[in-house]
């Protein structure tokens, strides 16, 4: 029988999109408004339609959420002149608005407590940098829970986030412990990125994803806030391999 050990998390390395900022129902948001349609309408037909299937790296999601746009357009049965021009609107306007963007549930508390805990946090995003700033900024309000210096954004840390997982392995001095080193992201690709470097894998829930797909990936805890992750990262438990 598998003996379970504990595992201290001493640092973990933050997805963005999705995961930290609700830029699911932000986007998704943009299209309704332009579309003059109900969200949940919107999110539903874009569930339905595209995010089951997002079990891919994450160099390939930015262009899948693209054409879903498009799709969910289509299925709300709009033409295709005023799907591409709601398309258009959303990424005109995406860069400009994102000020709007809110957090995911709870996360601004949960960051607090882990951050008081002494776990070193991080972000690694194909998000721009100005993005990941803005969030930090608008609902932190405190840089020193993610310094400049624990930010890896978009073109800063190679073509695969296993890089920036790497680079804060060493950074916080974890190379020799990874499991020690947590990584949470809302898609398939950050949990299939954290297990080729051996780190501890958790999936949130609440973004692009669903539960189903993140379950197949095997991730090591699976969870629907970052504040129900933060009760539960004190008590790892993992089964010994």
């Amino acid at each position: 029988m598998p003996q379970l050990v504990y595992i201290p998390i001493k640092a973990i390395i933050f997805d963005f999109d999705g995961t930290l900022v609700d830029t699911k129902h932000y986007y998704f948001g943009l299209l309704a408004q332009y579309l003059q349609v109900d969200l949940t309408l919107v999110i539903s037909k874009a569930d339905e339609i595209t995010f089951s299937k997002l079990t891919s790296q994450e160099r390939n999601v930015k262009w899948k959420i693209v054409k879903a746009l498009y799709k969910v357009s289509r299925a709300l049965e709009f033409g295709y002149f005023k799907s591409l021009r709601a398309l258009f609107y959303v990424i005109r306007n995406q860069s400009k608005q994102f000020s709007l963007a809110q957090p995911t549930k709870d996360a601004v508390i949960a960051l607090k407590r882990l951050h008081s805990s002494g776990i070193k946090l991080a972000i690694v995003s194909d998000s721009p940098r100005k993005k990941i700033e803005i969030f930090i900024t608008n609902h932190l309000k405190d840089t020193s829970y993610f310094s400049p210096d624990r930010i890896l954004a978009s073109g800063e840390f190679g073509k695969h986030k296993e890089e920036g997982f790497v680079h804060f392995m060493r950074k916080f001095q974890l190379t020799n412990t990874p499991r020690s080193c947590a990584i949470i992201g809302d898609l398939g690709g950050d949990i299939i990125a954290g297990k080729t470097v051996r780190v501890t894998t958790f999936g949130f829930a609440a973004g692009y994803s669903s539960p189903d797909t993140l379950m197949e990936t095997g991730p090591d805890g699976i969870y629907e806030t970052l504040l129900e992750m933060e009760g539960a990262v004190h008590l790892f438990l993992a089964e010994e391999k």
